[in-house]
């Protein structure tokens, strides 16, 4: 018999060997542990039994993040392992659609993942987010920055038993203006923030006015001979916070042949601040992948734009979800939307459940997802589409 549920504390060994060998496979089945503690706070561990034996395993992670200027408690995935000689016999698609009827009965309408293959979760219900830029450039070719017009104030390293308060605040503002900026808690910000997987990163805040008004962190790394400065998180809520933070970066070039800056890969102000812009090279990756873990309230919690009414009707295909799979009739009045299941008035529109997640997150149009993403609609339901669910800026920056 097949069976889901929560970890005990005597099966952890156990659990942490499956997912060692499945993200440390040269460590072997086995490995030796310095610490078997997960980071607390930060996950609940799931395992998939079969007759007693653990096949496959998951965290659960639960999270806030800025949604179409809402903040919506949100369910993170991270961690899906199974054992070797247990894979390919559907063990992780039963461990998922699981997975997300807990999310249901937790009230979470949304789920996120870091994807090993994008493929592998699209077929599962999960539509890519927005893409991550990697930027690189040699830091001496930011120092024009530190005499730029909006350069000002001082820098400091910052202390998590001081700083969590102020960064937390700035995250706010970061919401306000970037989908998919998580409101960390405490936990994270300790064990996730200020500690890195193997070495502690610097972090530094940027004080103008005597606030905290950007931050970066940071770690050097040896590639090929050259020394990398790479950057793991930009706080910049404004233009100023972004200019005094490169500028800082900037003071690195007696330290660092390169600097290397994660970010948005729309983010196009990198090209602007430098004067050559050939000397930034850009690499684009698909990043993080989300999904509506359930049609009609992950709908109901966005908020229709103003000045838009009126009906549509979704067929939605869900390989995981039986109670996303179906048709559902969608009505927007007065900044709310509305789901009720089965038939209803106006346009109608056909799509898998990755489609409509990535529209409802603001991560495409219904035009491009006609083109690749299996919307089959006619005109004038994706007008309505695209009136319902304009396009968001957003970056997941978080890894989990």
């Amino acid at each position: 018999m097949v069976e889901y549920r929560a970890i005990a504390d005597d099966e952890r060994a156990a659990f942490h060997d499956v997912l060692a060998y499945a993200f440390r496979p040269e460590a072997g089945p086995n490995p030796e542990r310095d610490d078997e503690d997960d980071e607390p706070g930060l996950g609940d561990e799931r395992g998939l039994f079969d007759d007693g034996r653990l096949v496959s395993g998951v965290v659960h992670r639960s999270y806030e993040l800025a949604i179409r200027g809402r903040w919506l408690e949100v369910a993170g995935v991270s961690a899906v392992a199974t054992r070797p000689e247990d894979r390919h016999r559907g063990h992780v698609r039963r461990l998922l659609r699981e997975s997300l009827a807990e999310y249901r009965e937790r009230g979470q309408p949304f789920t996120f993942l870091w994807p090993f293959k994008h493929p592998f979760y699209r077929r599962l219900g999960w539509g890519r987010l927005a893409d991550r830029g990697r930027y690189e450039v040699d830091p001496r070719d930011l120092a024009d920055l530190r005499d730029h017009p909006l350069a000002a104030g001082r820098f400091e390293p910052l202390d998590p038993d001081a700083s969590i308060p102020d960064l937390r605040s700035l995250d706010e503002r970061l919401g306000e203006r970037a989908d998919r900026t998580m409101r960390r808690s405490e936990a994270w910000y300790r064990h996730r923030f200020f500690e890195g997987w193997e070495t502690d990163p610097f972090v530094y805040g940027w004080y103008d006015g005597g606030d905290l008004r950007g931050y970066v962190r940071y770690q050097f790394v040896e590639e090929e001979g050259d020394r990398v400065l790479a950057v793991s998180d930009v706080g910049a809520p404004d233009d100023a916070a972004l200019v005094n933070l490169l500028g800082f970066l900037s003071r690195h070039g007696d330290h660092a042949d390169r600097v290397r800056v994660n970010a948005p890969a729309h983010d196009r102000r990198w090209f602007d601040l430098v004067d050559d812009p050939r000397d930034v090279e850009q690499a684009v990756r698909p990043g993080a992948m989300g999904r509506l873990v359930d049609v009609r309230a992950g709908l109901e919690a966005l908020p229709a734009p103003a000045g838009v009414e009126g009906t549509l009707v979704l067929d939605v295909d869900d390989p995981l979800a039986d109670w996303n799979d179906g048709r559902f009739a969608l009505a927007a009045r007065d900044g709310a939307i509305t789901v009720e299941p089965g038939d209803g008035d106006g346009p109608s529109a056909a799509l898998p459940v990755h489609t409509l997640s990535r529209l409802a997150l603001g991560t495409t149009t219904a035009s491009r997802a006609a083109l690749a993403g299996g919307l089959v609609a006619d005109a004038a339901a994706r007008s309505r589409l695209d009136a319902l669910f304009p396009p968001r800026e957003g970056y997941l920056r978080e890894y989990f």
